[in-house]
This record gives structure tokens, sequence and C-alpha cells, in this order.
């Protein structure tokens, strides 16, 4: 029902299909989430950003996304539950995403009941972690790019990212506090 002029990206698509299923924003089913939690919550997504440099012009375009990186991590962490449902739960984890984070090797990831687990955030102090970082690299537009990171503040991200941290560095980024969430 979103008529064409109104299609501005992949996002308006699935806005229109979202609002077409009878699926609600957030704040409308769940406005009790405090401020805060939500900015950390979105504060946590670092994906890719794509630019349009060609609007509302017939041209051919090339779609590339060679491993389907997003619905893959979608399906594995069970994220549509979050969407389908009613509104979701939060509570303080910190000891049990330290614990996870300690433990955890490369082959838990080839568990798919592993993935469901990390629908936490974290506050960590990041000590020459490798992180997702946005930033200009070349000096004009900002874009994502997984960086060496240290930091005197702590700072969000979540806990799949420091999981990667710490398989390629070796070591568990420092946690500070930890939310994990259910439907």
């Amino acid at each position: 029902d979103t008529p064409a002029h109104r299609i501005y990206s992949e996002a308006s698509l699935g806005k229109a299909y979202l609002n077409h299923m009878g699926i609600l924003p957030l704040r409308k089913v769940q406005p009790d989430v405090p401020p805060e939690l939500l900015g950390q919550l979105l504060g946590t997504y670092y994906g890719g950003r794509s630019e349009v440099r060609i609007r509302r012009q017939i041209t051919r375009v090339l779609y590339v996304d060679f491993r389907s990186i997003y619905p893959a991590v979608c399906t594995l962490m069970g994220l549509w539950r979050f969407v389908i449902a009613k509104g979701f739960d939060w509570e303080e984890w910190t000891e049990g995403a330290r614990t996870l984070l300690q433990v955890v090797e490369l082959g838990d990831l080839q568990d798919k009941a592993f993935w469901k687990s990390l629908t936490a955030i974290v506050q960590i102090e990041p000590d020459d972690d490798v992180l997702p970082i946005r930033a200009a690299y070349d000096g004009k537009s900002r874009t994502i790019g997984l960086n060496h990171l240290t930091a005197k503040e702590p700072l969000w991200y979540t806990l799949a990212d420091c999981i990667a941290s710490k398989l390629i560095t070796g070591r568990a980024p420092k946690i500070i506090r930890a939310v994990c969430f259910k439907p």
C-alpha cells in the first residue's frame, strides 16, 4: 500500500511490510521502556550503511549480499520472536555475561541453540579490543570498520561483538554491566 514515491530505501519496504502485517513500532507496543535503555540498545547497532547516489531514476543495479549475514544472524538469534512479541523483559545479567564470555569458543557458534543466548548488550571498558567503530575513515563520510579500540569511557556493545573480539584477540573484553532480553 506504500506509494512508490514513498519508498526511499530497503528500510521503507521493511516498514511497509511490518505495517501491513499489523506489527506496531516498539514505543507503541511497550512505551515503558526507559529512554536510556532504548538508547543503549540502539547504540549497539553497527549495521552497514548504504548510500544512494541516484534517486528516483530507473537504472540497473547489482544487489550484493553474498553471505546474507543479516537474515542469517536474525534467524540464528531468533530475533523475529522480539518483532512479533507483545513486548520484552530485561534484567541485569552481568555475571552471566562475564561467565559466558570467558568460556565461549569458536565451536560454540556452530551450535544453533547457542545463538539464542546472545540477546544481551554489555557495557565494556575497551582496552585494545577489536570492535566495530563508526568513523569518517576517508575524512568525509562516516562508515563502519572493525578496529582495535581503547577508550577512557565505557561503551555499550552487543555480547556477540564482544565474543567476536575475544575470538580475534584471544582475550575477553572487560564487562562492567550486562542486560539480557527476553520476548
